[in-house]
């Protein structure tokens, strides 16, 4: 979630930092915000189900590691689970 809002904020900021619109939330924002959710969850998600022989407060950290990292866990995830085919224990 970190990563995806440091890329919108930068891809998706207006001109004008003190323009407020609709009670300060514009759709830029909205729209990040549910993106950055969504790949957060499936992150997450694909970080449970890979850690599932691991403890309950390892899947869970790294868990929650994932979501909150999600941008750089997909990347993680692609190289060493997809590129150098290493399996999930």
């Amino acid at each position: 979630m970190l990563g995806e809002k440091f890329i919108f904020d930068n891809l998706l900021k207006s001109n004008d930092r003190e323009h407020f619109q609709n009670g300060g939330v514009s759709n830029n924002n909205t729209i990040a915000g549910i993106i950055s959710c969504i790949v957060g969850i499936f992150s997450g998600y694909l970080a449970w189900n890979c850690n599932k022989n691991s403890g309950m407060i390892a899947r869970v950290l790294v868990t929650l590691f994932a979501f909150l990292f999600s941008l750089f866990y997909l990347v993680f995830y692609f190289f060493y689970h997809k590129i150098w085919n290493i399996e999930c224990k």
